[in-house]
């Protein structure tokens, strides 16, 4: 049987592929584009299309095809806010753990203020905390040199909460690690130790 008769055959409904033989096809389809010859026409077709379409008239058309099919660039923004909600890491887990009932995680995205997801808000007064980790957020004392995207900035997030007519507190990684050292020690007054 040839393949065009086969491709009749399935688009008539007389052949039926079973589940089975589509996975095994599909992990043979994965093995052949892992070939050295393969991934060669692959690498060839990638740079033939790039001599037919020049990038700028590439990006024109992705563009004109998505609008197409979501209508609008709010619609992108839109399924941004509609992705996954985000689990508590470690850190805000344990940050959790220590605050009081009038404190609620929001880090998951179910508020959004100026365009910054807060960790947490307080349940009454107009408060938010936020858990920094040393790294991402470029703490001065860990990684004075480590460069950070602008919305990370405590500083940036400080003015859009204040802005908002939100109080803002910062919980660093490291002082919530140290804390939790003192805890974990049975130190009952932490005050003896430099902060």
């Amino acid at each position: 049987m040839g393949i065009q008769r086969a491709r009749e055959l399935r688009r008539s409904g007389e052949l039926v592929t079973s589940d089975e033989t589509r996975k095994h096809c599909s992990e043979a389809q994965k093995r052949r584009f892992q070939w050295p010859a393969e991934q060669k026409k692959l690498e060839i077709a990638r740079q033939l299309s790039y001599q037919v379409v020049d990038q700028q008239k590439r990006a024109q058309m992705m563009r004109d095809a998505f609008l197409e099919k979501y209508g609008s660039f709010l619609e992108l923004a839109k399924m941004g806010m509609k992705a996954p909600r985000r689990k508590p890491n470690k850190l805000e887990m344990e940050v959790a753990k220590t605050l009081g009932d009038e404190w609620e995680y929001v880090g998951n995205g179910k508020l959004v203020i100026g365009g910054l997801i807060p960790d947490f808000i307080h349940r009454t007064k107009k408060e938010v905390l936020e858990v920094l980790g040393c790294y991402y957020h470029s703490c001065r004392e860990h990684f004075p040199n480590v460069r950070m995207w602008r919305t990370a900035s405590p500083k940036f997030r400080e003015s859009v909460y204040k802005k908002n007519g939100c109080a803002v507190i910062f919980l660093w990684e490291h002082d919530v690690k140290r804390k939790l050292a003192f805890k974990e020690s049975k130190v009952e007054d932490t005050s003896i130790y430099a902060e």
